[in-house]
């Protein structure tokens, strides 16, 4: 396999997202530009020169591309936190093109969000205030809503932030963490 000079060059790539469309796997990714602010990527998988593309830019940072389908539709909820909101974009050509479809939350800091739905309730696991590390969790029954509800239940200054998709094995459910102390 062959990396074209774009990948060769990137010195920083984090919060890896895996998603099939077509029979391809596709890698999102957050990475630095070259004006030091993260974007997302993406990288055909089963291509023979892997190439990056910049599929979401924005004038604030972005990173952990959580990337889902929901009614035949493909979402992404960046961590965009210095926009002080949460965002959804809604594919409208894969992989390369996201439009801002609906603000979930706003006048908030939210990292590395992670959406579960279960028994149709939608659940953001997310944390609030990086300096502190709260895992905060935000719930609703429409995933387009504009009015999440936080749940109780918040741990404080924890260094686990979310680290990928919640998952149900042998009727558990499992938040897969990245350990983010300093």
């Amino acid at each position: 396999i062959q990396l074209n000079n774009n990948l060769q060059s990137q010195l920083y790539i984090a919060d890896p997202f895996l998603y099939k469309y077509n029979k391809q796997n596709y890698l999102f990714i957050e990475y630095k530009n070259n004006k030091n602010k993260g974007v997302i990527g993406c990288i055909n998988l089963d291509n023979n020169i892997l190439e990056l593309q910049t599929v979401l830019e924005r004038d604030y940072h972005l990173s952990y591309p959580f990337i889902f389908k929901y009614q035949n539709n493909i979402y992404m909820i960046p961590e965009s936190q210095q926009s002080n909101r949460l965002e959804l974009y809604k594919n409208t050509q894969f992989p390369n093109k996201w439009v801002l479809d609906h603000i979930m939350i706003e006048n908030i800091n939210l990292s590395d969000t992670t959406l579960f739905i279960y028994n149709n309730i939608y659940w953001l696991f997310t944390t609030e205030n990086i300096r502190n590390n709260k895992l905060t969790i935000f719930y609703s029954d429409n995933l387009f809503s504009k009015n999440w509800i936080k749940h109780p239940y918040s741990i404080k200054n924890t260094s686990w932030r979310c680290g990928g998709k919640i998952f149900i094995k042998n009727n558990k459910i499992y938040r897969p963490a990245q350990y983010c102390a300093t």
